[in-house]
């Protein structure tokens, strides 16, 4: 075992350690645990209420509350789930790092494709959460490790490992639904179709996908008889379609999820009237007219047991929604809308962030959104506030700068095949150069409607993002990979 290998043995076991001890919980948390506890009443569902098992939500799929449910079987806390997919993470990385090293990333040292997966600071910090999310970047992992495999050598088992991890990381979550576009593009480019007996295996792995993935939207269309990607309340009592459907005309961030949907859901809709016209409680989408009017629907609403929006008011929300689509420009409007929605969800702009009540009080908040923090005011304003807080906001920069130089090298991955390049480095005939470029068209055919997917559905909280985070910094490796390459084949045309 060289000095390499050591480095990262003590590397994963020092990530695990860490993250286990220090787990961490959020409203979710308890929510899994719950659906957990009702598998023993035989409840399918995510929730329950007075051991009545009621409507699933969309946004939970079943396979995690049931990993916890299986640790208290045996007798374990709970809490053995963070271990567990801390482990699981760190063998995700090793294995797709691995899986990309033998196709692409030669230039690179391994380690540092490893690091780049196991700390990228859009991931890390879900590891040591009861959540599904770190699952569901480990599923996101593997699924790109047994792509690159495929691209590397054609190979049935490694294909059927690589559908496996799908309807894994579907049974965490619906919107792995996305990641079938990479499954039909490596079918199409990695195996002929001219092959009957490759044929029928194809036919076989795709009626097995179907089979494994219906049943759910079956029984979520049976029991809501709402389309598919229509996003659900955990909390049945918050079941508004009308109110949703507004909110889809002029949300943007997690922020404006917390203004507007967190009233909904903890049926305190009356803070909602305490808000100010002006920002942050509104932006270029909605107006004060319409805001006012929102107020109006919600002073007047009618007082119903079952639900904390009645029916009647809701219909109200769905008619204040239709008046505002039916404005000019939908199409434009729509456009615009979700291309911001998509990038606040995957840059995160300073403008956009939640900040704790002391850094509000401390005006500093506000000079954040206004991007006056580099100025005098700004700078004494951020001196002033608790050093903890400071440290957080240097993190969240980072991240954000993070994120930028994540995407830019994320497009640039995606534009290799369109670059003219000289015909002396012969990249065109080059093995290396396509594999470069079915390994971003893979990586863009899951971004692209992943993002699109949580954009029109409005499912904008930034720990979502986790998930084709590792598909971004791939795509980001591979740019980097490249010019080395460019690089180095222009030192040797330039010595000949």
């Amino acid at each position: 075992m060289n000095r390499s290998s050591i480095s990262i043995l003590l590397i994963s076991i020092f990530f695990v350690v860490i993250i286990s001890f220090n787990p961490g919980f959020s409203p979710d948390s308890f929510g899994y645990i719950n659906a957990a506890k009702n598998f023993n009443l035989g409840c399918f569902s995510d929730i329950a209420v007075n051991s009545e098992c009621l409507k699933p939500s969309l946004n939970w799929h079943p396979l995690y509350p049931f990993l916890l449910f299986l640790i208290s079987k045996i007798g374990f806390n709970y809490m053995l789930s963070i271990p567990i997919q801390s482990t699981l993470f760190v063998i995700s990385c090793l294995f797709c790092a691995s899986s990309l090293k033998k196709i692409l990333y030669k230039d690179l040292p391994f380690i540092i494709i490893y690091l780049s997966f196991l700390i990228c600071p859009m991931t890390v910090q879900w590891h040591r959460w009861m959540l599904m999310d770190s699952f569901t970047t480990s599923c996101s992992l593997i699924f790109i490790g047994f792509g690159a495999e495929i691209i590397r050598k054609r190979n049935l088992i490694s294909f059927i490992l690589f559908v496996l991890s799908l309807i894994i990381g579907y049974h965490f979550k619906i919107t792995f639904l996305a990641f079938i576009f990479a499954l039909l593009i490596l079918t199409i480019k990695r195996f002929p179709l001219n092959n009957f007996s490759t044929i029928k295996s194809l036919i076989a792995i795709f009626l097995v996908l179907c089979v494994s993935l219906a049943p759910i939207q079956i029984r979520h269309l049976y029991l809501w008889d709402e389309p598919l990607f229509k996003r659900f309340p955990t909390n049945n009592k918050a079941y508004a379609p009308g109110y949703y459907k507004w909110l889809k005309t002029h949300v943007l961030s997690e922020s404006d999820m917390v203004l507007y949907l967190n009233p909904l859901l903890s049926d305190n809709l009356d803070r909602i009237l305490d808000y100010p016209n002006s920002e942050p409680y509104i932006n270029s989408y909605i107006d004060k007219e319409n805001l006012l009017a929102a107020k109006k629907i919600i002073f007047n609403r009618g007082q119903e047991s079952k639900l904390n929006l009645s029916e009647l008011d809701d219909s109200k929300f769905s008619n204040l929604s239709s008046q505002i689509l039916d404005k000019k420009n939908k199409i434009i409007n729509f456009a615009s809308l979700n291309f911001k929605r998509a990038y606040i969800f995957l840059v995160d702009p300073p403008h956009e962030w939640q900040f704790r009540k002391a850094i509000e009080d401390s005006g500093l908040a506000t000079l954040i959104r206004s991007n006056k923090l580099l100025s005098l005011k700004g700078m004494k304003t951020f001196i002033s506030v608790e050093k903890i807080y400071i440290l957080k906001l240097c993190f969240r920069y980072f991240k954000h700068i993070y994120r930028i130089i994540i995407l830019s090298l994320s497009i640039f991955s995606m534009l290799i095949p369109l670059v003219n390049y000289n015909e002396k480095f012969n990249l065109k005939k080059d093995i290396y150069f396509r594999n470069s470029y079915l390994f971003s068209l893979f990586c863009i055919s899951v971004v692209i409607p992943f993002i699109g997917i949580h954009t029109i559905s409005i499912a904008l909280e930034q720990r979502y993002v986790s998930t084709i985070f590792p598909f971004l910094t791939a795509l980001s490796l591979t740019a980097t990979s490249f010019l080395l390459r460019y690089n180095s084949e222009s030192k040797k045309t330039f010595q000949t």
